[in-house]
């Protein structure tokens, strides 16, 4: 990205920034020795976050025996590897509610929760990073686009016809603009965040073709979630959702053996 965009989009006022118990979630997660209890005593802090946190625990997706009343009992519960991903999760929501911008942000939603679970399902073919790390590189992958919104909404007006539908076109649009598109912008916004260096490092080589033999596993699932985004939501407005996946299924970069293709589909 060009210097002088650069240079502005990081001291503009309006830049979006993490909750304080996002951030504070983040740093323990640095640290080895800390514990359930520290977790949770952060987390209880926000009410909102914990009342999230506590009715994820009780629904049907994690089959909980007994009620969980309180945030302790919900961390221990769900396990300290998915709730630091999930506080992501809930805060970035409020993140998109706080930006004040004429843009439709839905269609940006829409595909970051998108891009989220296809990371995750290829970390199943990655032995070197977990579904919850690959989870959330996918979910922040493209969030210099709404760095982008929040400090150039004029510029990105027209653009936002493509956060859903033609991401190539959303690039292309960038560059024209920029000089760069926002997998140059997501790292130092990630990295004001205190997200992990190598999840930031994975949304930077978000838009490369994925090569797995010439890149990190984490690498390799976001910029893999990137294509196979694209083919789904190809799929979806061309009627042939079930051929683009299987041809995505079993390209040369994932090559995913036919016999297990409707396993993989049923298990997403």
């Amino acid at each position: 990205m060009e210097k002088r965009f650069l240079d502005q989009l990081l001291a503009a006022k309006d830049l979006p920034s993490l909750p304080v118990v996002a951030t504070q979630v983040l740093a323990l997660s640095k640290n080895s020795s800390s514990s359930l209890m520290d977790y949770s005593e952060i987390i209880i802090r926000d009410v909102a976050l914990s009342t999230q946190i506590i009715k994820l625990a009780n629904s049907a997706y994690y089959e909980s025996r007994r009620p969980i009343v309180n945030v302790r009992q919900a961390v221990q519960f769900i396990g300290l590897s998915s709730v630091v991903p999930l506080i992501v999760v809930f805060s970035m929501m409020g993140v998109l509610s706080t930006i004040k911008s004429p843009i439709d942000l839905l269609p940006y939603w829409k595909r970051s929760v998108l891009l989220s679970c296809l990371s995750a399902f290829l970390s199943r073919y990655a032995a070197g990073v977990s579904c919850e790390e690959a989870m959330l590189a996918g979910l922040l992958q493209d969030i210099g686009v709404l760095a982008g919104c929040a400090v150039f909404p004029a510029k990105y007006h027209e653009a936002q016809n493509y956060f859903w539908s033609d991401h190539d076109k959303l690039i292309t649009e960038e560059n024209a603009i920029f000089g760069n598109d926002h997998s140059a912008v997501g790292p130092y916004l990630l990295e004001k965040w205190g997200i992990p260096v190598p999840i930031a490092n994975a949304v930077l080589s978000s838009h490369q073709v994925p090569v797995k033999d010439e890149q990190d596993d984490l690498d390799w699932c976001v910029s893999g979630s990137n294509i196979l985004a694209s083919c789904i939501i190809r799929g979806i407005e061309n009627h042939n959702l079930w051929e683009e996946v299987q041809g995505a299924l079993t390209c040369s970069w994932l090559n995913v053996a036919p016999e297990d293709v409707d396993d993989a589909a049923v298990k997403s």
